[in-house]
C-alpha cells in the first residue's frame, strides 16, 4: 500500500511540475507569416498552432523569438528546450530530436500575373523566361541544375515580399517561392487578385518541424512535452485546426492579423 502511495505522490508531483514548469522554445523573429517579432510580441501561423497545441496538451510554453541562425545555434549547443519550425535533414538529425509531425508544411509554387497568358506544366516552361526567386532560396535539385546549364537564369529578389513586387511589375514573369508566404503578402498588399498559381507545384509537402536538443540529456520532462505536442500537432491536422490558423493570414475573410 505505502508503495503504490509512493508511486502516486511521484506521478502527481511529476504532472505538477510539468503544469508549473514553462519549457522555453525558441523561434525564428523574421519569418512572416509563420513567425515574426511586432512591438516585442511574437506572432504567425506557427505561434498560432504552437499555443493551441500547448494548450490542448496542458502544457506551459514560452516561445522566444531569436535571427533564426542563433534560435538553430540554440538548438545544436543546447540552449533551449525546443526550437521550430525546423526542416529535417541528416546534419540536423544529428543533433536534435523532431516530432513526427509537421508545425507546418511548405508548398514551393509557382506564380503568375492573372493577366499572363503563361502557364506552368514542367520545368522546361521556364527556360529562358523572367523566374524571379529569394536569394538563398533552394527550389530543387532539377531547377538548379537548370541554372548551371544556363537554361534558367533567375532575377534573385531580395525576399520573398520583393519577389512578389517584382512580379507585378514583369507581366509575363514568373515567381517561385513558398505558397503560403506569397499569399500572405498578396493579401496584405491587397493584390491577390492580381495573381494566380499553377496546380502543380516545384515541392510539395516539405514538413517544419518542432526539435528538441541531443546536446544535452533529454530528460523525461522534454521528451513528455516532445510527445504530447507532437500528438496535438497530429490531431490538429486530421480534425482540420491547423487549416483553419492558416486561412486568415492568405485569405480576404478576416483582418490581417
Amino acid at each position: 500500500m505505502r508503495t503504490v502511495l509512493a508511486i502516486i505522490a511521484i506521478l502527481l508531483s511529476v504532472t505538477y511540475a510539468l503544469a508549473e514548469e514553462p519549457f522555453h522554445l525558441s523561434t525564428d523573429a523574421n519569418f512572416p507569416p509563420y513567425s515574426e517579432l511586432i512591438n516585442d510580441e511574437v506572432q504567425g501561423i506557427d505561434i498560432d498552432i504552437i499555443r493551441e497545441a500547448a494548450t490542448r496538451a496542458g502544457i506551459n510554453v514560452v516561445i522566444e523569438a531569436y535571427p533564426w541562425k542563433r534560435a538553430m545555434m540554440m538548438l545544436s549547443n543546447g540552449e533551449t528546450d525546443g526550437t521550430f519550425s525546423v526542416f529535417r535533414n541528416e546534419e540536423r538529425e544529428a543533433y536534435a530530436l523532431f516530432s513526427s509531425n509537421p508545425v507546418h508544411i511548405s508548398d514551393l509554387a509557382v506564380f503568375m500575373n492573372r493577366s499572363s497568358l503563361k502557364n506552368y506544366n514542367q520545368l522546361d516552361d521556364l527556360f529562358g523566361q523572367t523566374v524571379f526567386i529569394a536569394a538563398g532560396f533552394s527550389i530543387s535539385d532539377a531547377f538548379d541544375e537548370a541554372v548551371k546549364t544556363n537554361r534558367i537564369r533567375p532575377t534573385y529578389a531580395r525576399d520573398t515580399e520583393d519577389g512578389l513586387s517584382r512580379l507585378l511589375e514583369s507581366p509575363n514573369g514568373y515567381l517561385i517561392s513558398n505558397r503560403v508566404s506569397v499569399l500572405y503578402y498578396a493579401r496584405k498588399r491587397g493584390v491577390l487578385d492580381q495573381i494566380r498559381s499553377s496546380p502543380l507545384l516545384v515541392r510539395a509537402n516539405r514538413g517544419a518541424y518542432l526539435a528538441i536538443p541531443r546536446s544535452r540529456e533529454v530528460t523525461p520532462a522534454l521528451q513528455n512535452m516532445l510527445e504530447r505536442l507532437d500528438k496535438e500537432l497530429g490531431r490538429m491536422w486530421a480534425d482540420g485546426t491547423i487549416e483553419a490558423i492558416i486561412t486568415p493570414y492568405i485569405t480576404t475573410t478576416s483582418p490581417t492579423p
